[in-house]
């Protein structure tokens, strides 16, 4: 599955693939949300759940520009495992 097949998903679905198939690589809290990185397949995800509410808003590919708010985070052995690399 590619970057824009993922994204034009339904939240529902995305969700559903993340639980199934993804990795989970870190996690940050960032203004008012929680934002968890993912890795499935070769596509990097972020979900962004609510802080306050609880409730999933968002869940869309990333680019590795986007990874400088987890850098601190990340563990760049356990990435190459988890994306094959």
């Amino acid at each position: 599955m590619g970057k824009n097949s993922f994204d034009t998903l339904p939240l529902a679905e995305k969700s559903a693939l993340l639980s199934e198939y993804g990795a989970h690589l870190a996690s940050i809290s960032y203004y008012d949300y929680r934002i968890d990185l993912f890795a499935i397949n070769d596509l990097l995800v972020e979900r962004y759940e609510n802080i306050e509410t609880g409730s999933l808003e968002a869940i869309h590919t990333c680019g590795y520009r986007d990874l400088d708010k987890y850098v601190s985070q990340i563990v760049i052995g356990k990435l190459r495992r988890e994306l094959k690399c």
